[in-house]
């Protein structure tokens, strides 16, 4: 006998195809994300690129490029995330609970504890300065079993906790110990990284970088500005904020940048102000008598803080300039009653007036 065909196999159903994954896009540079790190009188050799530094090459400049630099300029805007102040150590045998500190000690033990039925771990690792031992609790990041080393050195920074009577610090930030800072007495600073980027390269190649063009900067406030605000240079705030001589320094810059922050917002906001304010809009009079006649017709008086805001807004509407003006009260201050008579200011002048709610609620009552 002939073996019969076999029936033909349907096709499979066809595997939905990958989705295409966009690429991300680039970091925006760190000096166009910080207000007024960029003005006409900025030095142009601040636009050279990351190459120009010695030791940095196509391949490490492109890595750099991830954490958003790409020229000299972007560098003196990468500021540290926090400091390792070893001019303030304090001895593990001194720690309180719920303190705040950086610790450093050498690591005497690291184990895995699994948790949730081996589907989690925590790395517990002891480190001690001489005077006492510290436990570090690390959850879910089993590579750190690896990582740590027993006998090296490393700092730890976060939050003192207790556990069993015994102090410990869950998920610090920690970081290796570069011996020559250990005995500098200084404020380091610690960047955020990336993969293939160490702290100590990142930490030298700012160093060149900052000691050469922190204080070439030009500075767009005038000294009378800095002086009436209490500010130091922004040159003098660029290298403290990146190697603080002291906390007392490092605060000033931390001040000084935030200055800077709020002034160019300030004056955004200000350069709005004008722009709109230089438009010609409708105006929308109204006599006093018509006013008066709705006065008269609620149920209730107005307050004098109710007639004062009404008051600018009438002027506002009559100024032939646009109005921006935010009416700002307690729950049941009044504000409803000056918003409709803003409206039929407008309404009698033959144009059109919204009011919007937040709910449907409030909807209906001012309907």
């Amino acid at each position: 006998q002939q073996p019969q065909a076999e029936a033909p196999k349907q096709d499979a159903e066809p595997r939905p195809e990958p989705r295409e994954q966009k690429p991300r896009p680039p970091v925006q540079p760190r000096s166009e994300a910080v207000a007024g790190a960029k003005t006409s009188a900025t030095p142009a050799a601040l636009d050279a690129k990351l190459t120009v530094l010695q030791g940095v090459g196509p391949r490490h400049a492109e890595t750099l490029a991830k954490l958003g630099m790409y020229t000299l300029g972007d560098m003196l805007y990468y500021f540290p995330r926090r400091y390792d102040d070893y001019s303030q150590l304090k001895p593990i045998k001194n720690l309180f609970y719920s303190e705040q500190v950086t610790v450093i000690g050498t690591i005497q033990s690291v184990h895995t504890r699994p948790i949730r039925g081996g589907k989690a771990s925590i790395i517990e690792a002891v480190i001690s300065d001489g005077t006492g031992a510290l436990r570090l609790s690390f959850f879910n990041q089993p590579w750190l079993a690896n990582r740590f080393k027993q006998g090296e050195a490393i700092s730890v920074s976060g939050k003192i906790d207790q556990y069993l009577g015994r102090l410990v610090m869950n998920s610090p930030d920690w970081e290796s110990v570069e011996t020559e800072n250990l005995h500098t007495n200084r404020i380091v600073p610690i960047y955020a990284l990336t993969e293939k980027v160490n702290q100590k390269w990142l930490r030298n190649l700012m160093k060149q970088v900052i000691e050469y063009w922190a204080r070439a900067v030009a500075d767009a406030l005038p000294q009378s500005v800095r002086n009436s605000a209490n500010v130091i240079s922004l040159g003098e705030a660029l290298l403290q904020i990146h190697f603080p001589d002291s906390q007392d320094k490092l605060k000033a810059a931390r001040e000084r940048l935030a200055f800077d922050e709020i002034f160019y917002l300030q004056m955004g906001v200000l350069r709005q102000k004008r722009d709109w304010k230089s438009v010609d809009a409708r105006r929308f009079p109204i006599s006093d008598e018509w006013l008066a006649s709705r006065l008269e017709a609620l149920p209730f008086t107005l307050t004098s803080a109710q007639q004062t805001a009404l008051a600018d807004i009438r002027a506002d509407l009559d100024s032939g300039k646009p109005m921006n003006r935010l009416l700002q009260g307690d729950v049941g201050s009044g504000k409803t009653v000056v918003a409709a008579l803003a409206a039929g200011v407008i309404t009698s002048n033959g144009a059109q007036a919204a009011i919007m709610a937040p709910t449907s609620i409030l909807a209906e009552q001012h309907y």
